[in-house]
C-alpha cells in the first residue's frame, strides 16, 4: 500500500505551490503519491505500489522543544505572499527570550499549548517596538506569525 507522505517527517509543510517539492528525501516518490491521491482505494489495491523506503512516521512535538534554543528561517508575508527569507535566523530560547541576532531582541510566552502558540514581543536596534503570535505546525516544521489578525511572517526549522 501507498505511504501517506502527509505524515511523513520528511515531508515539507510549506506548499504554497503545485510546483512546490513536498519531500526532502524522495521527492519522485511525493509526485507519484499526489497524482496517485485521486485514485478510488479498488484501484490503488491492485496497483504494485509498494511502501516509500524512506518513510518514517511523524511525531507531535511539544511547544517547550520547539523553543529550546531552535533555529528558524524565517520571511515576510506582504499582501498574502511569502517573500524571501530573511539571512538571519530567530532564536527561541527556553528562558523566555527570542533574537534576531543583533537586530533586534524580544520576549516570548506561551499563549496556549494545546494549539502550539506563543506571544512575541521585540525592541529593535532602534528602539520600535513590535508585539505578535507565533502559532507552529503540529510537527514543528514551520510556524506562521500574526500581526493585527493577518499573517506577518513564516518560518522554517533550521535545527
Amino acid at each position: 500500500m501507498l505511504s501517506n507522505c502527509q505524515t511523513c517527517k520528511f515531508c515539507l509543510d510549506e506548499q504554497h505551490h503545485s510546483t512546490d517539492i513536498g519531500c526532502a528525501v524522495n521527492p519522485e516518490y511525493w509526485e507519484m503519491w499526489k497524482r496517485l491521491q485521486s485514485l478510488t482505494t479498488e484501484v490503488m489495491v491492485r496497483l504494485p505500489i509498494y511502501d516509500c523506503q524512506d518513510y518514517q512516521e511523524r511525531t507531535h512535538v511539544t511547544l517547550t522543544a520547539l523553543v529550546n534554543n531552535t533555529l528558524w528561517q524565517v520571511g515576510a508575508v506582504e499582501a498574502g505572499r511569502q517573500r524571501a527569507y530573511h539571512s538571519v535566523p530567530w532564536k527561541f530560547c527556553p528562558d523566555g527570550t527570542v533574537s534576531a541576532s543583533d537586530l533586534w531582541r524580544g520576549v516570548w510566552q506561551k499563549i496556549d499549548v494545546e494549539v502550539w502558540s506563543i506571544g512575541v514581543a521585540i525592541v529593535h536596534q532602534k528602539g520600535n517596538t513590535d508585539c505578535f503570535s507565533v502559532v507552529f505546525s503540529p510537527y514543528g516544521q514551520s510556524f506562521t506569525a500574526f500581526k493585527e489578525r493577518k499573517e506577518y511572517r513564516i518560518g522554517k526549522l533550521i535545527t
